[in-house]
């Protein structure tokens, strides 16, 4: 990808030490709540996290809001070391005649044949995937670079590091009855947990949200996919949300497959139908309606 380069590259030229915040351990820690089953009795969930899950949830949320917040800042402190090394290592092996680069500003301003440059943009795409994945991040569908990088969370990444967390809480909502009654479960129970604002530049992972107990469109759509894929795994889910969207997507959506038989309003995703989980159906529908572009990301 490319459209980092330019503002890697200034934010490289000014010598900015960019560095990932620090993040301090945290306790264990053991979470109850009460709510009412599907059969209406009065029933204690408890969720209990250990000192190293609490560690690598709150991390990925610090990693993912840092991004958001400051994403050429993050990109240059994963980055920038790198690719120093990258720059001493080609100069060190190059020819006495071939170009020697004094800065990664120079490499950048450097796009030629020569084994030394392809050498550095081959490194450089390397790390910025690397970076990528660290942050848990991607780019934004739309990007409008006169404004700077749009960053979004990588949906994705975050669902699959947080599945095996939450399977023992997701248990506790399963029903004897079938699938589709735990489906409805969890979204009764993650549905009943308090709105928070719509924020373009801060995230909350399933584990900060019931940390924080509150949840925006994304942030409640993850934590129920996560939930679902502990209890009923044979079903695909997407996330669906508008792709002109900035940062931490807002508004959003998640769908199943409508043959795990929850009820919900039908989608039609790649020409299969879906049931909605989460969100407004007439907000989706007037967007649908006024041809908003969406996207339809799968998560499992």
């Amino acid at each position: 990808m490319k459209l980092f380069i330019s503002l890697f590259t200034l934010l490289a030229s000014m010598h900015v030490n960019a560095v990932l915040p620090q993040e301090e351990a945290a306790p264990s820690i053991k979470l109850d709540w009460f709510w009412h089953n599907e059969y209406g009795q009065e029933q204690l969930v408890n969720a209990q996290f250990t000192r190293e899950q609490l560690k690598q949830g709150l991390q990925q949320q610090h990693r993912i809001n840092f991004t958001l917040t400051s994403p050429v800042r993050a990109l240059h402190g994963y980055i920038g070391p790198r690719l120093m090394h990258v720059l001493d290592s080609i100069n060190a092996v190059s020819p006495s005649d071939a170009t020697k680069f004094v800065s990664i500003e120079h490499a950048f301003s450097v796009r030629d044949a020569s084994p030394e440059s392809t050498l550095f943009w081959q490194a450089y795409y390397q790390y910025q995937d690397d970076a990528f994945n660290f942050l848990a991040v991607n780019p934004c569908y739309s990007q409008e670079l006169e404004q700077g990088p749009c960053i979004r969370p990588n949906y994705s990444q975050v669902f699959y590091h947080s599945r095996g967390t939450f399977n023992a809480l997701a248990q506790q909502l399963k029903s004897r009855e079938s699938e589709a009654t735990s489906i409805q479960n969890v979204q009764n129970w993650v549905l009943s947990i308090p709105d928070s604002n719509e924020r373009l530049d801060s995230f909350s992972p399933p584990m900060a949200v019931l940390l924080e107990n509150a949840a925006d469109s994304d942030e409640r759509a993850i934590l129920l996919a996560t939930l679902i894929s502990q209890i009923a795994p044979k079903y695909h889910m997407f996330l669906v949300y508008p792709a002109t969207s900035q940062g931490s997507v807002s508004p959003a959506w998640l769908t199943i497959e409508a043959r795990s038989g929850a009820t919900g309003t039908p989608v039609i995703i790649d020409n299969h139908q879906h049931t909605l989980l989460s969100g407004s159906s007439a907000q989706l529908k007037e967007m649908m309606q006024s041809n908003t572009p969406m996207i339809s990301e799968p998560l499992y």
